[in-house]
């Protein structure tokens, strides 16, 4: 392997040293900057990862069965949602969404399966908790 030079004295890339060229030694005490720049990148994306699963932190949902029809259980879940002192109650059938402050909340009727599916998303899941419990509980689903 004595020369590893091309014709016109370029160095052809074939080194002895495993690939380190001019690299110098780590010295004892020394830093690897190659796997402090992977540490910290690491770190980056865990931080990342944990804040989108707090952000996530506050869902609640459940289902409660109904035997209203069609029209009487989107009007059913409208007067739940302005009764418990909602706000931009929208129904759009087979769905009706509304607000309470930061969460997000909503009753869809499948009436396929004869269910009400309850569903919130906002800051805390406590609270999300307890607006789809009020909205089950709020009556007779089944009259």
């Amino acid at each position: 392997m004595g020369n590893t030079r091309n014709a016109r004295g370029k160095d052809r890339g074939c080194y002895l040293d495993g690939g380190r060229r001019n690299r110098p030694k780590k010295q004892e005490g020394q830093v690897d900057m190659r796997s402090s720049k992977i540490w910290a990148m690491a770190l980056v994306l865990f931080s990342v990862l944990l804040l989108a699963n707090v952000a996530m932190a506050g869902q609640a949902s459940s289902y409660t069965e109904t035997n209203l029809s069609g029209g009487r259980c989107e009007q059913y879940a409208f007067d739940a949602a302005r009764s418990g002192g909602f706000n931009d109650i929208v129904v759009n059938n087979p769905t009706v969404s509304f607000n309470s402050g930061p969460y997000q909340c909503g009753a869809r009727c499948i009436l396929k399966h004869d269910i009400v599916f309850i569903y919130c998303v906002g800051p805390e899941s406590g609270q999300a908790h307890e607006i789809v419990e009020y909205m089950k509980n709020y009556g007779q689903w089944i009259q």
